[in-house]
């Protein structure tokens, strides 16, 4: 445990005369509490209408149309045991992209990060595929009339960096993205490389 110096003074009498003594007194500092990421439960019932199944929690869904977008964690995941996958297709068909393809724990599935805007902020978080990437969002800022607060919530498609699709949700997004679910499931943050604007 490491220890800090610190030094005060006292004052002391002897035979009459007055002295100032310096005295070193030494503090333990306590280490900072480790949040526990390997201890996960996602609670909540299952999205109805979504491609998650009841062992899994919808993180992210909406409806952009005609298809839907739900991205479903394991409810007892973990950042290395589990799954976060991406889901996309037509309610009540088979989806058209599964991502990963296989379960696989969502440390190595996804990467996220969180923005900072006037008046607001948001969360993403990103599917890869070769040269695409998927990537949910929700975000509120000063974007309404008169700067009044709106909010901007789909899914966008990228390949090789350049814009495919940009699918806004018809209806507000059911989203528990954020700092604690990127924490809680030891998501990657995002590099320079791997930023995200949002999409107008």
């Amino acid at each position: 445990m490491p220890a800090e110096r610190a030094t005060t003074s006292v004052v002391a009498l002897f035979f009459g005369i007055v002295a100032v003594l310096p005295i070193v007194v030494t503090a333990q500092t306590a280490p900072a509490a480790k949040v526990r990421a390997d201890a996960v439960t996602l609670s909540g019932p299952t999205v109805a209408g979504s491609f998650c199944s009841t062992a899994e929690v919808a993180v992210f869904h909406c409806s952009t149309g005609a298809k839907q977008v739900s991205v479903c964690a394991s409810r007892t995941a973990t950042p290395q045991t589990g799954s976060l996958r991406y889901f996309f297709g037509k309610p009540g068909a088979t989806p058209e992209i599964t991502l990963p393809a296989k379960a696989t724990p969502p440390s190595r599935s996804a990467s996220a990060d969180t923005l900072m805007y006037s008046g607001g902020g948001g969360a993403w978080l990103r599917f890869r595929s070769g040269e695409y990437a998927y990537t949910v969002f929700t975000a509120m800022g000063r974007w309404g009339e008169g700067g009044a607060p709106a909010e901007r919530e789909g899914l966008l498609v990228e390949r090789k960096g350049k814009r495919v699709a940009y699918l806004p949700c018809r209806k507000a997004a059911e989203s528990r993205l954020g700092p604690e679910l990127y924490e809680k499931l030891g998501l990657k943050t995002a590099t320079p490389d791997d930023s995200f604007d949002l999409p107008d």
